[in-house]
């Protein structure tokens, strides 16, 4: 079983209006099987020892604050590319209503990540072993790649103890193709101008205030455009072939959720996660591991050793781990027990 993603809704749709929806759907399902994951696949977090330690004493991954990503301009840059779109057509555009539909939606695409909603993320890689992720998160390539699978029956949760509360994980492939971003952003535009149009002429009547209705249906319709800011990466970072699990939480909501460390930078925020799998309620929850690959500057053969007798001593009989071959340890049947 494969993995097939969700959309992101971060602003309450107007339900008055199911033209807009109808326009931007047919997208939409096309956007989300761009971030579809074949059966067996795996996504490979790479990580010094400190890390490989923490994710398995935890059985959990930190999703980091995207702020503090390796790219410090992380979501103006996609944010700025809808935003010079937006604005070229409020300049251009002489019917005062649509021009209000499209600034309620430009002061949620500037309010995002700044105000309300805090993203957090983690980072995955297509590769097992690239030279660039090990020189930059692997300690120079003294470090390690775990290999984690996404299904369907994949959940993740922020309360080990209430993984009932669990909900299917937001994974996203990162777009790096100015061309393809710049379509999809004028491609959404285009449908949900024509959606609005539509929909404005068959709810509006003498009790129904246009210019209201009109910001509403902006705040209906930028979601799909939250959606691209989280996903859409400056080119120069094509060479990491990045994925991201992405949760994005309101700022005053749960906050003992949040969690703090510190590094050379100052304060970093994340969240600890819990991706597991289960798919009834008699099987255990387990967490997603599927492999660990040794990194190229150590010494594979007496790392397979130590990192067998660690496993060995933090796992539970249930975890089913096999090692192979120097180089690979892999776990079987989704790996660790969260217990």
């Amino acid at each position: 079983m494969g993995y097939t993603t969700k959309a992101i809704y971060l602003k309450a749709p107007a339900v008055r209006t199911p033209e807009l929806n109808d326009a931007i759907n047919p997208l939409l399902e096309d956007w989300l099987q761009k971030h579809a994951l074949e059966d067996g696949k795996q996504l490979y977090h790479y990580t010094d020892l400190n890390g490989l330690k923490g994710i398995l004493n935890k059985r959990g991954l930190w999703l980091s604050h995207i702020s503090t990503l390796n790219d410090p301009l992380e979501l103006n840059y996609g944010r700025k590319l809808v935003l010079d779109e937006l604005n070229d057509r409020m300049v251009n555009e002489e019917d005062s209503y649509i021009r209000r539909f499209y600034n309620s939606i430009k002061e949620n695409v500037n309010s995002f990540g700044n105000i309300l909603h805090q993203p957090f993320i983690a980072c995955f890689c297509e590769k097992k072993s690239l030279l660039s992720q090990w020189r930059a998160y692997s300690n120079n390539g003294g470090g390690y790649s775990i290999g984690i699978e996404i299904k369907d029956s994949s959940l993740i949760a922020f309360d080990k103890k209430n993984l009932e509360n669990g909900y299917k994980p937001v994974l996203r492939k990162i777009i790096y193709n100015p061309d393809e971003q710049l379509k999809l952003i004028k491609d959404v535009f285009d449908k949900m101008t024509s959606g609005y149009k539509e929909g404005i002429e068959g709810e509006v009547s003498g009790t129904i205030d246009k210019g209201y209705l009109s910001s509403v249906m902006g705040i209906q319709a930028v979601n799909f455009l939250l959606d691209f800011i989280l996903s859409f990466k400056n080119p120069a970072f094509e060479e990491e072939q990045e994925w991201r699990l992405i949760h994005v939480g309101l700022k005053g909501h749960k906050p003992e959720n949040f969690k703090f460390r510190e590094n050379n930078d100052g304060l970093i925020p994340y969240q600890q996660s819990y991706l597991f799998n289960k798919k009834d309620e008699d099987v255990t929850a387990t967490f997603q591991i599927k492999s660990i690959h040794i990194g190229p500057s150590l010494d594979q053969d007496s790392q397979k050793t130590a990192i067998e007798l660690y496993l060995r001593h933090s796992s539970t009989k249930k975890d089913n781990i096999q090692i192979f071959k120097p180089g690979l340890i892999s776990v079987e049947n989704a790996g660790y027990e969260l217990r």
